[in-house]
C-alpha cells in the first residue's frame, strides 16, 4: 500500500467509476507519478536520509578488529531451490572486504526466513563452497525482522563473549533504523552503508529531471522504511 504507482492506479480506477465527467483523477494520478519519478527530488531526499556510502572506511582504525554483523534481506530462493542474489547482495560483497577467514574478525550473518531454510545458513553454505569458510564465520538463522536481528544477535554475542562494539553492514536506507535497533540492545555501532537506492553518478542535468521508473521503486523502499521506523517507535523497539 506504500507504492506511488499503486496510488496512481487506484485514483484512476476510482475516477473511471465516477459517473460525472471529471479530469481530477487523471491530473492527480499524473501529478503523483511526476513527483515520485523525478530523479532530482528523490536524490535530495534519499541523500539526507540514507547513511553515506563510503567503503573506504574499512581501512580506518574505527573498524579494525571489530566483530562484523551483516544483515540479511539480500537473497531469495527460486522455484527450483536455488539461491538467488538480489540487489541488496552488495551487503555481502562489502562485508567480505573486512573479513579474513583465517584471522578474523568475527563475521556474523543475521537473517532467517518466514518459511524454509534460513537465509544466513544458505549464504554460509555459498561462502563455504567458495573457500570463505573459517573459524570466525557465524550465522544467526532465526530472525525475520530488523528488531529480531538485533535481539537474537545480542543473545549470541553474550553466549560467545564477543565485544558489542561492532561494525554493522546493511543498505544505506535501512541503516538509520537498524542502528537504533542494535543500540537499543546495548551495541556500539560503526555503520558501513551499501547499495544506494539510486545511482548518483554524473549525468546531464536534463536526465535528472526526466521521469525514471527506478525512482518510483526507490520511493517505495523509502516509504516502507519510514513506516517501519514509526511502527518500531510505537512498539518500543528503538
Amino acid at each position: 500500500m506504500l507504492s506511488p504507482l499503486l496510488w496512481s492506479i487506484a485514483i484512476l480506477t476510482v475516477g473511471l467509476r465516477v459517473r460525472k465527467k471529471s479530469t481530477w483523477p487523471i491530473v492527480l494520478a499524473g501529478l503523483i507519478l511526476c513527483v515520485f519519478s523525478n530523479p532530482w527530488l528523490f536524490i535530495q531526499v534519499e541523500s539526507h536520509w540514507s547513511a553515506k556510502l563510503d567503503t573506504s572506511e574499512w581501512g580506518m582504525p574505527a573498524t579494525q578488529g571489530k566483530p562484523i554483523v551483516l544483515l540479511g534481506g539480500m537473497t531469495a530462493i527460486d522455484p527450483d531451490g536455488n539461491l538467488v542474489f538480489q540487489r541488496s547482495s552488495d551487503r555481502l560483497w562489502q562485508a567480505l572486504e573486512g573479513y579474513d577467514p583465517e584471522e578474523g574478525p568475527v563475521l556474523l550473518i543475521s537473517g532467517g526466513a518466514a518459511d524454509g531454510p534460513g537465509e544466513a545458513g544458505l549464504i554460509r553454505d555459498y561462502l563455504t563452497r567458495r573457500g570463505w569458510e573459517g573459524n570466525c564465520l557465524f550465522t544467526e538463522t532465526t530472525s525475520t525482522t530488523t528488531y529480531e536481528n538485533a535481539l537474537f544477535s545480542r543473545a549470541l554475542f553474550e553466549v560467545q563473549g564477543w565485544s558489542k562494539d561492532i561494525v554493522l553492514l546493511s543498505s544505506g536506507f535501512h541503516l538509520p533504523r537498524a542502528i537504533r535497533c542494535f543500540e537499543k540492545q546495548g551495541f556500539q555501532v560503526t555503520p558501513i552503508a551499501t547499495d544506494p537506492l539510486y545511482f548518483k553518478g554524473s549525468r546531464p542535468m536534463v536526465m535528472k529531471w526526466l521521469p525514471d521508473a527506478e525512482v518510483v521503486m526507490g520511493w517505495h523502499a523509502l516509504l516502507k522504511e519510514w513506516a517501519g521506523l514509526a511502527i518500531y517507535q510505537v512498539r518500543g523497539y528503538l
